[in-house]
């Protein structure tokens, strides 16, 4: 996830999660069309992507205990997105070259928030 789209998440996250599971794909593709355009087209992410990255992060975080550090960095990294709330470190999706797509699904950057000024 980009230090811009996390920063907006952050500013919009209460706003989704506290919304009826039946209305935040609305509330997601209004966000998408606004607040959360600019950092979408740079990830290459449309409003359904967005939508499924945040349940899936509603379900990994959803519950109030406390996580396994080494499960809680496996999770951000094999999604793609660092938790909203994570300041250490900020995961970037990497293209994949066209002859490596039959053999990856994903490929993240993670940078250090401390090195990038985040």
């Amino acid at each position: 996830m980009t230090n811009q789209l996390q920063q907006t998440l952050r500013t919009c996250w209460n706003v989704i999660v506290e919304a009826q599971a039946e209305e935040r794909p609305t509330i997601v593709r209004a966000l998408a069309r606004t607040d959360l355009q600019s950092a979408l087209a740079e990830l290459n992410l449309n409003a359904d992507d967005l939508n499924w990255e945040i349940e899936n992060r509603l379900e990994i975080y959803g519950d109030d205990a406390t996580p396994d550090i080494r499960d809680e960095g496996y999770r951000q990294l094999s999604s793609g997105m660092a938790a909203p709330e994570a300041e250490d470190f900020e995961v970037r999706n990497v293209t994949i070259p066209e002859r490596l797509r039959p053999f990856f699904a994903r490929v993240v950057r993670v940078v250090d928030c401390a090195k990038c000024g985040h």
